[in-house]
């Protein structure tokens, strides 16, 4: 089977439906500027758009402000050398349009580069910023538009995530059965995740769609448990696992032999550990960086205090890491060029992107090669290839293998090139 995916597919998390309201761009969300002292060269201009609103309930409402308190932050801390870091955003709120407007604002505004989340309409994105030679690093990369364009620097792509989240439940389970939605993104769904389940050596997983749309999620865990599986591996949002798991526990599923696998995202956040720990008990998942309760996290976790006490949608979500993670590497690279000489725009931090080999984030990922496209056809900006393993045992979350970063490199292409 070849794995040959569809460019233009949407990213599966945000096509539940079209959100309605009123487009906002380019809200200036500060970020400390020149307020701070010692900052007295340009401004670094950093977008960040997402849907910080909409009526599907697929905004994340804390990336926008997760971003602004980072920068904060970095500019209290010196900035760029010097520049301080000078957060925009723009809302897209789950309308198709609106993405390649929010990229033409940017590029507009004379971005330097724009942390982009994984929405309806984000595939019209990349043609906009290729022209305007301006980088952007989607938060969970998992429109294959973001895996082929030349400006895509994703850190962490959710494409990735999702292949070993089938991954690691082929190496822990006997009779998975996968929980997902009934999208047009479901075909690809399928693809991903028989690619995990064919690296760990095992035929794909029975999949159990939901309706789209669906408020009743007792038949879908009827129908998952119906075949008596050893995991349960769901590729769903927040917002569904808080939906889909009372019903798998009215089912009598859950015991000591059973459990739920697959990658972070979609099998637990923060507050779904806090809701359903009974029924993580055991659970085996992949991660693109440590957990957000591992000392690695401290800086954020205490930069990010007064914003998780205000409860925002999703502040552990998949979506949140990746944001936070690209806006490292961007504050990496956009230093490299302030301490080159050059001025801070979208062509210097473009081309620095292209010749660097070893990005860093805080040691929260192994360092990024962004320097070289990989030579597998499916995955070319899929610069990072690396996870974490991870359990929930004894009520507490805890790297596996120490928190070794397990680089799925050969596993993958091996899987790719069946």
């Amino acid at each position: 089977m070849n794995y040959h995916f569809r460019r233009g597919a949407l990213a599966l998390c945000a096509t539940t439906a079209m959100g309605l309201g009123l487009v906002a761009c380019g809200s200036d969300e500060g970020g400390g500027g020149a307020a701070n002292a010692g900052l007295t060269k340009d401004p670094v201009k950093l977008w960040v758009i997402g849907d910080e609103t909409s009526q599907t309930g697929l905004s994340y409402s804390g990336i926008p402000a997760a971003i602004k308190a980072a920068a904060e932050r970095v500019n209290k801390e010196g900035g760029i050398e010097g520049h301080p870091v000078e957060i925009k955003t723009c809302d897209l709120q789950n309308l198709p349009d609106q993405a390649s407007r929010c990229a033409r604002d940017a590029l507009n505004d004379k971005a330097s580069a724009a942390l982009v989340q994984a929405s309806f309409g984000t595939a019209k994105i990349p043609p906009v910023f290729e022209q305007g030679k301006t980088a952007y690093l989607p938060a969970f990369a998992f429109d294959p538009a973001d895996l082929h364009s030349d400006v895509a620097f994703p850190m962490a792509a959710g494409v990735l995530t999702q292949i070993a989240g089938s991954y690691i439940a082929g190496l822990n389970c006997q009779n998975p059965v996968l929980i997902s939605v009934q999208t047009p993104q479901l075909d690809y769904v399928k693809e991903l995740s028989a690619m995990g389940f064919a690296a760990a050596g095992k035929p794909p997983a029975k999949i159990v769609a939901a309706p789209l749309g669906a408020t009743d999620w007792a038949p879908t865990a009827a129908q998952a448990v119906s075949s008596k599986p050893d995991c349960i591996v769901p590729y769903l949002s927040e917002t569904l696992m808080t939906a889909f798991y009372p019903a798998l526990q009215q089912t009598g599923w859950k015991n000591d032999s059973n459990k739920l696998a697959g990658y972070q995202g979609g099998v637990y956040t923060q507050k779904i550990l806090e809701k359903f720990p009974d029924l993580l008990e055991g659970m085996v998942a992949v991660d693109m960086s440590y957990p957000f309760n591992d000392p690695k996290w401290n800086k954020f976790n205490e930069t990010m205090d007064p914003i998780n006490k205000e409860k925002l949608t999703n502040f552990t979500s998949s979506f949140t890491k990746g944001s936070y993670l690209n806006f490292l590497a961007f504050v990496d690279v956009a230093r490299r060029v302030a301490k080159s000489g050059q001025p801070v725009n979208n062509e210097s931090v473009l081309a620095m992107f292209n010749k660097t080999s070893d990005v860093q984030t805080d040691g929260l990922l192994a360092p990024v090669d962004t320097s070289t496209p990989w030579s597998v056809e499916d995955f070319p900006r899929m610069f990072n290839r690396s996870l974490v393993f991870e359990t929930f045992k004894d009520g507490k979350l805890t790297a596996l293998e120490n928190g070794k970063f397990n680089d799925l490199s050969d596993k993958i292409a091996q899987a790719s090139a069946q």
